[in-house]
């Protein structure tokens, strides 16, 4: 019994698709939007996300052009540069409906927010933990700047081999770059809990304190739940999805069904994660909590850089 082909290497080697791609649109639920295919519902459900989307952005605009009339931070400033772009490409589903590239711009701009928080983080823990300032450097930018080349090359990756989204859930790429970001929001993690270790050991303000450890639970509870809603819904389309019934099949190519996942999983993946970063990096950097008189001002001489 010959085994059968993967179904990338199947369309890879197809010849004119485009009679059957205009099909599949037509029911797809993932494609369904405001202009066409117009479906009512999703049009409700984008509308509400690019809604929140673009208030969002503006926010990031704000905080933007305050930091240009003030001193300005290269880090935060990239950061919240990224925040503005993320939220603006992720307000046009209701105008394209649910595309491989835009999904894919849309998660790389995450994981290079991610990325941007994580380094901050770990460096503050490094110089925390008193460990030298080569090894901190070192321990930053080498697992960084592997994540990062992990990121871009499974992007690269998934724009080659982008498919209809008829089948694009059934793509192995998708798996991989949300495992990528489970990788890093652990990392995130471990400086957190460092930096909480140092804490409790430094005396201040309990309010202070209490401040702090609050901006850490905010950004670990908010990343570590859409990095696991992430990595469980691309397994589960990956799981539920085939080449015959596509990934609409799995909702029956019903927008209802379709919805109630999707509306949840936008507001869990895309929105929170942006709004936790905004809200802890709503202020200007100033010294806090994370220096001590052993640690010199550590968290004061860094915090300047984002």
């Amino acid at each position: 019994m010959e085994r059968e082909e993967p179904w990338w290497r199947r369309w890879l080697e197809s010849g004119d698709n485009s009679t059957a791609a205009e099909t599949n649109r037509s029911i797809d639920v993932l494609c369904a939007n405001c202009v066409s295919p117009q479906e009512p519902l999703a049009c409700l459900r984008s509308g509400l996300i690019a809604l929140a989307g673009v208030i969002t952005a503006m926010v990031a605009f704000i905080r933007i052009v305050h930091l240009h009339a003030t001193a300005p931070s290269h880090l935060r400033l990239l950061l919240f540069y990224i925040l503005f772009v993320h939220c603006i490409a992720g307000s046009f589903e209701w105008l394209w409906g649910w595309t491989t590239q835009l999904a894919l711009f849309i998660s790389y701009a995450k994981a290079l927010e991610l990325l941007a928080i994580c380094y901050f983080y770990l460096d503050v823990a490094s110089k925390m933990m008193h460990w030298s300032s080569i090894a901190g450097k070192r321990l930053c930018f080498c697992s960084l700047f592997l994540m990062f080349t992990y990121f871009t090359l499974f992007v690269v990756a998934g724009f080659l081999l982008s498919i209809e989204p008829w089948r694009d859930c059934h793509a192995p790429y998708w798996i991989w770059f949300s495992a990528g970001e489970f990788m890093m929001v652990q990392l995130m993690v471990g400086s957190f809990f460092l930096i909480l270790q140092r804490m409790s050991r430094i005396s201040a303000a309990p309010n202070i304190r209490a401040n702090q450890r609050r901006d850490l639970f905010s950004l670990f509870w908010t990343f570590e739940t859409s990095a696991l809603a992430d990595l469980g819904y691309h397994v589960s389309l990956f799981i539920l999805a085939d080449d015959k019934k596509g990934c609409s099949g799995i909702f029956d190519h019903d927008q209802l069904r379709y919805s109630l996942l999707k509306f949840p999983y936008d507001i869990i993946s895309f929105l929170m994660p942006v709004w936790a970063i905004l809200y802890v990096f709503r202020s200007a950097p100033k010294a806090n909590i994370y220096e001590d008189h052993s640690t010199e001002s550590v968290y004061s001489s860094r915090s300047s850089s984002i």
